[in-house]
């Protein structure tokens, strides 16, 4: 008897907070809208985690600033004419990013909610008054103004509730550079922060005395039971190598070979965001949407990427993951976060690896055992986030 109260009383709880939580209207900025996989996997992963809680949320229909554009037409007819020999080189390419252009397009018509209006630039975003109980910076590196050609629309200035960041990255350069005094005024006027970098959290606390946490990604917030719900079918092998590249790397080869050599020429099947012809053969697949991009993952026996959130997600699938340092990310602060916290960093495949010594079964990583030992800062991460946004109420 005593248990079946219990456990109504938990029922009734657990109602109660979804009935709070429905009242919360949640609106998320982030990138959201670019063919890119880690991108739409990020901010998936927050939209969706929020939506299980129970509030009310959609992305505001955000686009970051324009480049500046071409002072003279001429300069820009002759870029176009140099170009199509290029793009005649590389037609499997355009090809392929047509076909995935529409496939994105279609995975964000049926699982993103967006704002009715849709905001180009900080000019037109200004003006916007948004309505939401709570604001949210989301994940990527919305902090880089580098990056997002100066959009200060990521910061939500013109938001005169309560708002937050979660898990927002500042990129490679960190506070470095001119834009430090304009990202300290920016910062100031969250509520709470969320970010990912803990030698920046370092950094804002002992020289601003700003208090931040360091989160998980969101694609985290999500488990594989979850992220499974999004793939589509596809006809695949019984086992393979799922290689997932944006940009060629002079170690791809010499691990496909090795996963090859002890796996009876198991196949290779590749997804490639880059132009570059790469050093390795197999089926590619680089046209799929991000529900093909899950399901070719979810199948693999081994996945051999040099993207973070490739190894982010062959974590949370449970995978043998080999992750290849990228020459211009060496030292990436979300890889040292991510890996430091469960104790493998070092299983990373350097850049300039040395391959007379090199052990290959040293630098697998074992996704099953890695998210074990993440757990606790996932759930960490979660509370987190769910603290930031019951405080809106006080």
């Amino acid at each position: 008897m005593l248990s079946v109260i219990l456990f109504t009383e938990k029922l009734n709880h657990s109602s109660k907070n979804k009935d709070m939580a429905a009242k919360i209207r949640c609106g998320i900025i982030t990138i959201h809208n670019i063919p890119n996989y880690g991108a739409t996997f990020q901010a998936l992963g927050l939209f969706r985690y929020l939506v299980i809680q129970g509030y009310e949320v959609e992305f505001i229909d955000y686009s970051m600033n324009k480049p500046m554009a071409s002072n003279t037409c001429e300069h820009s007819t002759l870029k176009k004419l140099l170009s199509l020999p290029k793009k005649l080189l590389n037609y499997q390419y355009y090809l392929n990013s047509k076909t995935k252009a529409t496939a994105f397009a279609k995975f964000w018509n049926k699982h993103y909610k967006l704002s009715k209006h849709h905001y180009s630039g900080d000019n037109e975003f200004f003006d916007a008054t948004l309505n939401y109980t709570v604001a949210i910076s989301g994940s990527d590196q919305l902090f880089n103004l580098s990056l997002t050609n100066q959009s200060e629309g990521y910061f939500l200035p013109n938001v005169k509730n309560y708002k937050i960041s979660y898990s927002t990255s500042f990129g490679m350069s960190g506070l470095s550079g001119d834009n430090e005094e304009k990202l300290i005024r920016l910062l100031r006027s969250y509520d709470r922060l969320s970010i990912r970098e803990d030698t920046v959290a370092e950094y804002l606390k002992s020289k601003y005395g700003i208090e931040t946490f360091v989160s998980v990604d969101p694609v985290f917030l999500l488990s594989k039971e979850d992220w499974k719900s999004y793939e589509n079918s596809l006809k695949l092998p019984e086992r393979y190598i799922f290689c997932y590249i944006m940009s060629d790397n002079p170690n791809i080869r010499q691990v496909i070979q090795w996963i090859r050599s002890k796996e009876n020429d198991i196949p290779t099947i590749i997804v490639k965001t880059c132009k570059q012809k790469l050093s390795i053969t197999g089926r590619e697949e680089s046209g799929s949407g991000p529900a093909e991009f899950l399901s070719l993952l979810s199948n693999a026996s081994y996945v051999v990427t040099n993207s973070f959130h490739g190894c982010a997600l062959g974590i949370i699938y449970n995978k043998k993951v080999f992750s290849l340092e990228e020459e211009r990310f060496i030292g990436d602060q979300r890889y040292k976060a991510m890996l430091g916290k469960a104790s493998v960093y070092n299983k990373i495949v350097p850049y300039d690896t040395d391959w007379s010594v090199f052990n290959f079964e040293d630098h697998i990583i074992d996704g099953s055992i890695v998210y074990k030992n993440l757990t606790s800062w996932i759930e960490e991460s979660k509370s987190y986030l769910n603290e930031s946004i019951s405080l809106c109420r006080r």
